[in-house]
């Protein structure tokens, strides 16, 4: 009697179970789907992430560690932050483990807006222990961010 793979739900057949066709043929087509849908989430993830010095994307970089290639580790740190935007224009800060800010890469994410509008402006400098912002005009009275610091040993 079949049973089924746990996370793609592919058919694994019986040891008394007939050879078929149809269930090789419908378990190839799921695995080239999922495959598909893989590598175009990556490309997608590549285009938003963009280029490094010297033409290599940041993504490639990572994926060079990733995969155990990076001589001496590409990254030296990596830390995430959250920061509650205060509700009055004006300037504030949070707080980060000590990096130097010349060989980092800073992602910003909002991770709540109640209005879906935000600041009309936020600014935001990574310094050697914190991360400084200036925001102007808020039109939502809950805006959380994110930020990922990831530093490199070039």
């Amino acid at each position: 009697m079949a049973t089924y793979t746990e996370n793609y739900n592919l058919t694994k057949p019986g040891e008394e179970d007939f050879f078929s066709v149809a269930d090789l043929n419908d378990n190839m087509d799921s695995i080239d789907s999922l495959m598909a849908e893989g590598e175009s989430a990556m490309a997608s993830i590549d285009g938003k992430i963009g280029t490094a010095q010297g033409g290599e994307t940041v993504l490639g970089m990572l994926q060079e560690v990733k995969n155990g290639m990076g001589t001496g580790g590409l990254i030296k740190s990596l830390q995430r932050v959250t920061h509650n935007v205060p509700t009055s224009s004006g300037s504030s800060s949070v707080s980060i483990r000590t990096v130097d800010p010349s060989k980092c890469l800073v992602i910003m994410e909002r991770l709540e807006d109640d209005t879906n509008s935000g600041c009309d402006k936020l600014l935001y400098t990574l310094e050697t222990d914190k991360i400084s912002m200036t925001h102007y005009s808020r039109s939502s009275t809950n805006i959380r961010l994110g930020f990922w610091i990831i530093e490199f040993n070039f």
